[in-house]
Order: structure tokens, then sequence, then C-alpha cells
């Protein structure tokens, strides 16, 4: 659980440590929690079940990645400010609204 008065309105983030279950080759994928503890990225075909935030660091299975779970993120392009964000069930992250999308945030510019 998170502080109510931390959700809103802050610009900190939280940061988790993980251990890969695969391998992670980029940073800020979007990553999902293993049943047995360990991350792995969302990709094609796996869903985005049990997405818990965004690989900071890349690694091998094994290795430790920091994983932001709560905050601002940067890197995506074509989010606009103010729309909310999605996930889709391949990874994929943007502003489409459909059934199967999970959403993550708000676009910030």
């Amino acid at each position: 659980m998170i502080d109510e008065r931390f959700a809103q309105g802050s610009t900190d983030r939280l940061i988790g440590v993980f251990i890969a279950g695969t391998t992670i080759d980029f940073a800020n994928t979007p990553v999902k929690l293993n049943p047995d503890g360990t991350i792995s990225r969302i990709t094609l075909g796996s869903g985005n079940a049990s997405f818990i935030g965004f690989a900071l660091n890349t690694a091998n299975p094994g290795e430790a990645v920091n994983v932001t779970v709560h905050g601002p993120v940067t890197g995506f392009s074509g989010v606009i400010n103010g729309n909310l964000v999605y996930l889709d069930e391949n990874g994929g992250v943007g502003q489409n609204p459909l059934a199967s999308n999970e959403k993550i945030g708000v676009g910030i510019s």
C-alpha cells in the first residue's frame, strides 16, 4: 500500500529491486512479477497481467533489476500530456483505451 499523500501529486519515484527471471534487454521495459518472485519482460503473447513497473536497467536471468513501481517514467514518444496511458498485452505503451489494455498512468511532459 502507498500513502495517499505520496500518491497524489508526488514527483518522487518508488524503486524496487527484483531478480530477473528472463533477460531484460532494454531499459524502460515494462515488466511483470512471476509466480516465483522474479520478473520478466512483457512481450508478444505474454500478456500484461501482473505488470509491476518499468525496468531501469538491463539484466540477465538471476541478476538484479531496479524497477520503477510508482512515479514518473520518461522516454516515451507520442504520449499526450494529461491523457491516460495504457499498456497493451504485448508490452506496448500508448494511449489506446482498448478493453485488453491496462491503464498504467497519465502522460506528463
